[in-house]
């Protein structure tokens, strides 16, 4: 099957975090699917898609968010068809399961799945580079039998069930022992067996042999044996054994599946055999299938859980898709572009002015003053004209002006023609007058670097640069706030998309993928190319994702990393390009997913970042403190993470702001961020 690249990326459907890995992880489902499929139709064996597969196209389209499998059904005599040839056609990379093949199978499904999981970025292109075991599960459709022979199949089912649950708890006895363990049960259960099957000529049987390998692969033996042993009988009625054994769940109509005709329905582009009467299969196993119930419940979730566990454990600290703190990281490290040196230089006019006010120097030190503050009013000036020419420039030239009247001013002792040559007027009176108009003027010039910085301010637009890359994910995300800015007059934006690629298996970024042309239909850009970042001298700049390199599967071109782009900017800030609420006690599922999205290296190396309500933020504080930071420096690391979290909800309740919408309250934060102002409860600067 072929797959669009956003496929793979990490995302929120219907308000539930699905991250890359399991998305390759669908994608190996539909792989073996698919092959599947091809099978079927050659051999001419009937199959449906079933369960959650069957839910997720009818109410979803495509995948239920937060599953994780494919399941199909067949009836019990097309699967003895599929059993009986599957093998001689399977790709070398593909297994078949099934416990009446292979008693060291412990399931109660067949399933066609990963012969064996690796990390050789070639043999794992056909399960498109998950790592994991992978399958889909075969749910055997079998007879509904009459209610006196299913009550004594019920029977010996449960007994089966109650043994094996036993077992599953008894970890440490091999296969002879359980024998002896077990021995009374084991004769009970044979002889129930074999009383069972007798009337379908089936006799002597070899349940749980002495030469057996794995005691729960005999149980599950036995169990099938239930089903496999006895005749196709074309009944009214079907169901999956182990559900209708213990359950008395899921008596569905033979015709219900395969009707007078066949149906299909299409699953990321490949149609696929579903029930002829999907809608009363679905009714019977949901009830109102159509209104969407989160199951965010379930500790087995996702499937390879385990082995993802055992993956990080066995890597340790040289595990590339995690992220390990470093106190550092949350440091506050000042980094300086032209316009901030050009408002420090400002903010040194105003002080040394002030203090001319308040110490009065001498007419040396008032002469010196004046030299230098010419020297740097030119200064400022040349820098602010490298982007043009504008009126602060001016203003700094009346500045200028007024500092040298000044210097003549004290250069005579005087700062008027009637009081140069008096020499009448007592000394007193003269100092006075000299005293008052000297600070006049310094009045004057304190006014005018205040108007030439205000002025500076309008005529220095912020520079706000978006990073981007792929082209719907910013339409579906970011490409409003930054319409926004680029309708407004307050700020110069900028979209720079950026090269991004997907890793193989060994986590090696394959080719590297580029949308500039496909933005540029609708945007102008900058091309990355050709960008000096640190030229540009971006006041901000705003990045859509903070995995860095521990996303197992995705990332953008590693010069993009935070902790490199960075330092091209005073102000780095994470606007994730997704929404997802917080995660709630019980949540399982969004609880685990957690790990691809809070404990980013990012997050730690922007200066902020940016979430739409405060319960998200105080979300991600609740995660660092129990799972990143060290809990000997808790809570003076959480302190330091708490100044760079900010919150949308939070901003807009401090400033009032109703009805201009969120984009034009993200404007007026990121203004708030480059005037280090702030922002209700927190410092920034």
């Amino acid at each position: 099957m072929e797959f669009q690249n956003e496929f793979f990326l990490d995302e929120v459907i219907e308000g539930f975090y699905v991250p890359g890995l399991m998305k390759r992880a669908w994608a190996a489902e539909l792989q073996l699917l698919s092959f599947l499929d091809g099978f079927c139709k050659k051999n001419q064996i009937s199959y449906f898609l079933d369960c959650g597969a069957l839910l997720g196209i009818v109410r979803h389209k495509g995948f239920i968010p937060w599953d994780d499998d494919l399941d199909i059904s067949m009836y019990r005599k097309d699967f003895r068809r599929l059993a009986a040839c599957i093998e001689e056609e399977l790709p070398e990379e593909i297994g078949f399961y099934y416990v009446g093949k292979d008693r060291v199978t412990a399931s109660s499904m067949a399933a066609i799945g990963m012969k064996s999981p690796s990390f050789n970025p070639e043999k794992q292109e056909f399960f498109k580079q998950f790592p994991f075991y992978v399958g889909v599960d075969i749910r055997i459709l079998e007879d509904v039998l009459d209610d006196e022979k299913e009550e004594e199949r019920k029977k010996i089912f449960y007994y089966l069930a109650s043994l094996l649950k036993a077992v599953e708890e008894d970890k440490e006895s091999n296969y002879t022992q359980l024998c002896r363990k077990w021995k009374k049960e084991l004769a009970d259960i044979r002889e129930a067996i074999h009383h069972f099957l007798a009337p379908y000529g089936i006799v002597n049987l070899m349940l749980f042999p002495k030469d057996g390998k794995s005691f729960m692969g005999e149980i599950y033996y036995a169990m099938d044996s239930l089903y496999s042993f006895v005749e196709d009988r074309d009944t009214k009625y079907v169901a999956w054994g182990p559900d209708y054994a213990l359950r008395r769940k899921g008596r569905m109509r033979r015709s219900w599946y395969l009707g007078d005709a066949c149906r299909k329905l299409s699953l990321y582009g490949q149609e696929f055999s579903a029930p002829s009467n999907l809608e009363e299969v679905l009714k019977e196993e949901y009830g109102d299938y159509l209104i969407p119930k989160q199951n965010l419940g379930g500790h087995f979730y996702p499937f390879y859980k385990d082995s993802e566990k055992y993956f990080h454990h066995s890597l340790g600290e040289k595990d590339p898709y995690r992220y390990f703190f470093l106190e550092e990281d949350l440091r506050d490290s000042k980094r300086n572009n032209v316009r901030s040196m050009i408002l420090e230089s400002f903010a040194g006019l105003e002080r040394s002015w002030k203090n001319a006010l308040e110490k009065r120097p001498d007419g040396e030190e008032l002469k010196f003053l004046c030299q230098k503050s010419q020297e740097d009013a030119l200064a400022i000036g040349n820098a602010i004209e490298t982007r043009g020419s504008f009126p602060s420039v001016s203003l700094l030239e009346s500045f200028c002006t007024m500092v040298f009247r000044l210097y003549e001013c004290v250069a005579k002792k005087s700062c008027s023609e009637e009081y140069i040559f008096s020499e009448e007027l007592p000394e007193k009176k003269r100092e006075d007058h000299y005293h008052d108009e000297t600070t006049a003027k310094i009045y004057q010039i304190l006014k005018t670097i205040e108007n030439a910085k205000e002025q500076f301010q309008k005529d220095w637009k912020i520079r706000v640069v978006f990073l981007a890359y792929s082209y719907s994910r910013f339409e579906e995300s970011l490409a409003a706030d930054f319409q926004k800015i680029l309708e407004g007059e307050k700020m110069d934006a900028y979209l720079l998309p950026v090269p991004y690629g997907f890793k193989n298996v060994k986590g090696e970024l394959r080719e590297r993928i580029y949308e500039g042309k496909i933005f540029q239909k609708k945007y102008q850009i900058l091309d990355y190319e050709s960008l000096n970042l640190q030229s540009l001298q971006a006041d901000i700049l705003v990045t859509p994702v903070a995995f860095d390199y521990v996303n197992p599967v995705f990332s953008l071109d590693p010069f993009y990393d935070t902790n490199r782009i960075k330092e091209f900017t005073p102000n780095l800030i994470y606007y994730p390009d997704f929404i997802v609420e917080r995660a709630k006690e019980g949540e399982e599922k969004s609880l685990y997913n957690q790990r691809y999205y809070i404990p980013l290296p990012g997050i730690a190396h922007c200066d902020f970042t940016i979430l739409p309500k405060e319960d998200m933020l105080k979300g991600y504080l609740h995660y660092w403190r129990k799972n990143v930071f060290s809990q000997a420096n808790v809570e003076s690391y959480e302190k330091a993470l708490e100044k760079k979290l900010l919150s949308i909800e939070n901003f807009q309740k401090s400033f009032d702001e109703v009805g201009e919408g969120e984009a034009s309250v993200f404007e007026k934060l990121l203004s708030e961020i480059v005037h280090k102002e702030y922002i209700k409860g927190k410092i920034i600067e």
